[in-house]
């Protein structure tokens, strides 16, 4: 019997619950590279979704999901997060988590060095899954996927 060696992400880095990695793969369904997907309509109440293939790394494809406004002429994130699609198990993992206005912030919960994952900071990694679950969630719910 052989067993699949798992790749250094899915070993050490936290993935979004079923329900919620459910959510982010029909939001991310028919994203192209070098095109952006928005997920709702503008001027609603809520906030469309913006949606983009971002890069590549070696462990899978890094996808950018944001809602954005305007202040000043300067687009805003509210947020903006990145998360890897793991080509080891399928799973869903944050990367990062913008936020931008009056308390802007910006926060990797991994560094990569060459393509390489160099460093975890794995409260970061629990705290923006956390986050991420639920706001896909409230995604699912906002937007009548």
């Amino acid at each position: 019997m052989t067993t699949k060696v798992k790749n250094i992400i899915s070993c050490n880095l936290n993935p979004l619950n079923k329900k919620a990695e459910t959510i982010f793969k029909k939001i991310i369904a028919g994203v192209k590279p070098d095109e952006v997907k928005r997920i709702g309509e503008k001027g609603s109440v809520f906030m469309q979704v913006v949606v983009e293939e971002y890069f590549t790394l070696q462990y899978g494809k890094v996808y950018t999901v944001g809602h954005y406004y305007t202040q000043n002429g300067d687009l805003m994130s509210d947020p903006r997060m990145t998360f890897l699609v793991n080509d080891d198990d399928g799973r869903v993992y944050p990367l990062s988590f913008e936020m931008h206005g009056v308390f802007a912030r910006y926060e990797e919960n991994c560094n990569f060095t060459d393509g390489n994952l160099s460093g975890i900071y794995r409260k970061m990694n629990n705290d923006h899954k956390n986050f991420a679950n639920q706001w896909m969630e409230n995604i699912d719910n906002q937007q009548n996927l």
